[in-house]
Formats: structure tokens, C-alpha cells, sequence
């Protein structure tokens, strides 16, 4: 009633029976077949075949199972499953068709092949996992454009430009599972990772020919390994070794043109900003040289009268007065006649110049004007200037505004920051703008020297820079003083050899 295909007896006289769905033994003692390996043997068992060894052979759909009476009866693991990938390539085992010959081959008929079982293959000393390079395709743009054997394999079929796999196998018995493949090429050093994977496959071989090894491994042991010569022939023109060579050359000269021009471009930007910075400090050594020959000539009689109210407070016996304004008139002289400062000079020398300054012409005019300088707190008196432009407003201011009043006289200086600039303010209440053009129809050289230097600092800073004189007038007196707008920016760098 199980559907039995095939019974055979071993030596001891017990019978095993094949049914459609496992195997089953009879014994003479419980006079019952019974059911055994039921969750190991699940297949329809065809064919039975003893074996010297104490070992059965049993043939089943798409398989052939080993079974080790020895290790069946010890209650241990006794199977081994031949299959597709370990050498069985029949399929569906003819029943009860199996026979063993003289030399105790099994022979397994099956309804596409006829299979031979040679027992010594799975015996401990038989040389396992000897790796069989079976067949080599090659794709192209995802199409499988050949698939051949290996023996039929001739040089012309592989094309550099093909993706090529190459296709292998091995027969193990014990543990087909674990098995794992290395390959390399004969130029390789090492071998590749261990992976199940049964082929290898390799795009954009150069053209030449190659020797390729695979090995099989199995619990930390690899074995003989086996070789297929592969000849890869120019899949194209750009394949070629003339055209990867003319490539090479074509990308050194590339790179030598490239860093050539690179070169060539510093070299020729660092010597226009040599030649930039020249003038600069050209330009800058006019500006400063034009506006020490303004100070000094533009207005002589101001040494003299300096000196004269100096001596005047000595003779008064105000000595520490007149020795106080004398150190200061000294020092005013010295940063106007210095020849060893730069251009530039910092925001608080430039107010310590023009209170040493203002405090002279207080000594030479009395109580004939007053002044104020008012500084914001946030402005940052380490800022760059230039070197007494500033002052230079303020001595048009005194000369023009404060020095034809007779009395009464009010000169205030207001200085003020953002982020970006410098702001000063300079106003008097003298005659104003119209009676300084009829004094002084140029312009004066101060002026002409500030618009020098506000053309110079334009070429040394994005932010704005510049000045402008306004006529202060109201509804009851037409002139009514003179103000100045000063705008500088905040950097402005010092300029000397060093930087050339």
C-alpha cells in the first residue's frame, strides 16, 4: 500500500524496500518493514544497490543518495546526495533498473542518460574536488553573443570588449555545500577572494593572451588546480595598442600643455601684481612728498607765528606752557618731515596730530576761535589712513574759515564708524565756500592733493572713499561756514618693499 518501486537484500539477510516516498527496511526479528530516515529520505526511491563497503546506493528522481550502513546503525550522520552539481546528470531514475558489474560499478539508467557509480570516487583516499573548467560565454551590451565549450574555444571568438564568464565546477560527495573556488590569472599574485560562485567573469580585457587557474577549497584545504588559455583579440579600433599608446601621449602632452599654461599665467599675474604694487607705492610716495611741500610752503608764516607765541609765553614766565607747546610743535614737524613712515598711519596718530596741530593755533590766535574733536566709542582708533589727510581739511578749515574772523571763531570735528568706513566731519562758521574761491580760485593744492589721494585709495579698496565740501547757508545769513564730508574706508593696508 506505500507504493514500493524496488526492493533489495543486504548480507545480513534484512530487506529494503523503495517506495514513492522514502525508504523502508524489513527485518526478520520484528517481522514488520518499517519507515526509516523519514525526515532525511522524503524522495520516490527507484532503484537499491548493496555496495562492498556496507553501503547502500539508491536512486531516486533527479539524485542518487549514499547510505552508510556502518554509520546508520552507530546512529550517526550517514547520507551523501549526489546531484546536478556534484555529478549526477540524468534525470529520473528508470525503476528497479539499476546493476552492479563485476568490479562493483553501479549502473544507474535513467530516462535521459546512463550513469555509472564508481565506489572508489568516495573512498578517503580518492583525489577529491578536481575543478572542471566547463564552458566561456561572452556578453556584449547585456546580450549573450557566445557560449561555447571549452575544448571548441578558438582564439578569434573573445573580443576585448566583451564581458567574459567563465564557467566551472567540482564533485564533492561529503560537503558540496561548503565548497569554495579561488582564480586568478597567471599574471596575478594573489589569488582572488574564496566565493561559492562557479564562474568568474572579467569586462575590458586588454587584448593579448591570458592563462586563467581556478582551484576548489574545502575546509581550509584547496586543491590542484585547473588552467584555460584565453586569446582576447582588439574589439575595436580604440582597443588597439597603437591608439592606447597615441592616448597616453596625447594626455602626458595634455598635462604638460596645462601646467605649462598655469605656470605661465602666475608668472604673468604675479608680475602685474609686482608692477600694481610698484605704483602703488609710487603713487603713494607722490601723494605723501606733494602733501609734506603743501604743509611746509603753503603756509610759512604758521612756523613763525608758532615760534613767536611759544616765546611769547616764556617771556610771561609761563615757561611749562611754552615748553609743552614747543615739544608739541616739535613733534608735529617730526611725523610732517619723517622720511622713514610709511604712507599710512594709524586713526589715533592722526588725532594726536591734529590736537597737537590745533593746539598751536589756539597759542597764535587766543581767544579769537575755539575747537572741539569728538570721537564715537566704537570707532577703532588702529585703523589706517592716510598720513595727515585729514589734518590737511583741518588746516583749510583754520586758514580759510577761522583765521579772517576777528572773533568768535568755532571749529568742530566729529568722527564716526560702521562696518565698513570711516566717517569725519570738519565744520567752521568762517566766511565760507565763495569768499575761500576768491582768496584761492584753484581750489587750493590741499584739495588738489586729497583727490590724488582718494583716486589712490580707490585702487587699494572695494569700499567707498571720498570727500565733499558743503556751503552751510540759513534764511538769515547767506554764508554761514564751511563743511567737510570725509568718507574712508576701514582696509587699507600698509604699503612698503617688503610687498615688491
Amino acid at each position: 500500500h506505500a507504493g514500493i518501486n524496488t526492493i533489495a537484500q543486504t548480507p545480513d539477510h534484512r530487506l529494503w524496500f523503495g517506495s514513492h516516498n522514502g525508504l523502508m527496511l524489513y527485518d526478520y526479528t520484528s517481522k514488520l518493514p518499517q519507515r526509516i530516515l523519514q525526515k532525511e529520505i522524503t524522495e520516490s526511491i527507484k532503484t537499491i544497490e548493496y555496495l562492498p563497503d556496507n553501503k547502500i546506493l539508491l536512486g531516486a528522481l533527479d539524485k542518487a543518495i549514499l547510505l552508510d550502513l556502518d554509520k546508520f546503525e552507530a546512529g550517526q550522520p550517514c547520507l551523501q546526495r549526489i546531484t546536478d552539481e556534484t555529478g549526477f546528470k540524468g534525470e529520473d531514475c528508470i525503476q528497479h533498473g539499476s546493476f552492479t558489474d563485476s568490479e562493483y560499478n553501479v549502473w544507474l539508467p535513467t530516462r535521459t542518460e546512463l550513469l555509472q557509480f564508481i565506489p572508489s570516487a568516495f573512498s578517503a583516499t580518492y583525489p577529491r574536488l578536481h575543478t572542471e573548467i566547463t564552458t566561456v560565454s561572452a556578453l556584449q551590451q547585456g546580450k549573450e553573443v557566445l557560449h561555447k565549450k571549452t575544448n571548441s574555444l578558438v582564439a578569434k571568438d573573445l573580443r576585448s570588449t566583451q564581458q567574459i564568464r567563465i564557467n566551472f565546477h567540482t564533485v564533492d560527495h561529503y560537503k558540496p555545500e561548503a565548497i569554495t573556488y579561488q582564480h586568478k590569472f597567471e599574471t596575478d599574485e594573489n589569488w582572488s577572494i574564496p566565493s561559492q560562485l562557479r564562474f568568474a567573469q572579467f569586462a575590458n580585457l586588454n587584448p593579448g593572451s591570458y592563462t586563467f587557474t581556478v582551484r576548489a577549497c574545502l575546509e581550509d584545504e584547496c586543491f590542484s588546480p585547473s588552467q584555460l588559455s584565453l586569446n582576447i583579440s582588439p574589439g575595436h579600433w580604440t582597443h588597439t595598442l597603437l591608439f592606447k599608446t597615441s592616448r597616453i601621449l596625447f594626455i602626458v602632452f595634455l598635462l604638460g600643455f596645462l601646467a605649462w599654461s598655469w605656470m605661465r599665467k602666475n608668472r604673468k599675474e604675479k608680475e602685474a601684481e609686482i608692477l600694481q604694487l610698484r605704483l602703488d607705492r609710487e603713487t603713494a610716495n607722490q601723494v605723501k612728498l606733494q602733501q609734506k611741500l603743501f604743509i611746509t610752503q603753503s603756509n610759512p608764516h604758521f612756523v613763525f607765528n608758532a615760534l613767536n607765541s611759544i616765546i611769547g609765553q616764556m617771556a610771561v614766565s609761563d615757561k611749562d606752557s611754552g615748553i609743552s607747546y614747543l615739544s608739541d610743535f616739535g613733534e608735529l614737524f617730526r611725523v610732517v618731515l619723517s622720511d622713514n613712515e610709511s604712507f599710512l598711519h594709524t586713526l589715533y596718530k592722526e588725532i594726536e596730530v591734529i590736537n597737537q596741530y590745533l593746539r598751536l593755533e589756539k597759542l597764535r590766535f587766543g581767544d579769537r576761535f575755539e575747537y572741539k574733536v569728538n570721537i564715537d566709542k566704537d570707532v577703532k582708533q588702529s585703523t589706517l589712513i592716510p598720513k595727515l589727510f585729514v589734518q590737511s581739511f583741518v588746516n583749510n578749515a583754520i586758514k580759510h574759515g577761522i583765521e579772517p574772523l576777528k572773533k568768535g571763531g568755532k571749529l568742530t570735528i566729529n568722527i564716526s564708524s560702521d562696518k565698513k568706513n570711516l566717517y569725519f566731519s570738519i565744520r567752521d562758521n568762517g566766511p565760507g565756500i565763495n569768499f575761500t574761491r576768491n582768496s584761492d580760485p584753484d581750489g587750493g593744492q590741499g584739495i588738489q592733493i586729497a583727490r590724488s589721494t582718494i583716486d589712490w585709495i580707490k585702487t587699494q579698496s572695494s569700499s567707498t572713499a571720498a570727500f565733499q565740501i558743503q556751503d552751510l547757508q540759513d534764511s538769515n545769513n547767506p554764508s554761514n561756514g564751511t563743511k567737510v564730508l570725509i568718507c574712508l574706508p576701514l582696509d587699507l593696508k600698509l604699503i612698503n618693499d617688503e610687498n615688491i
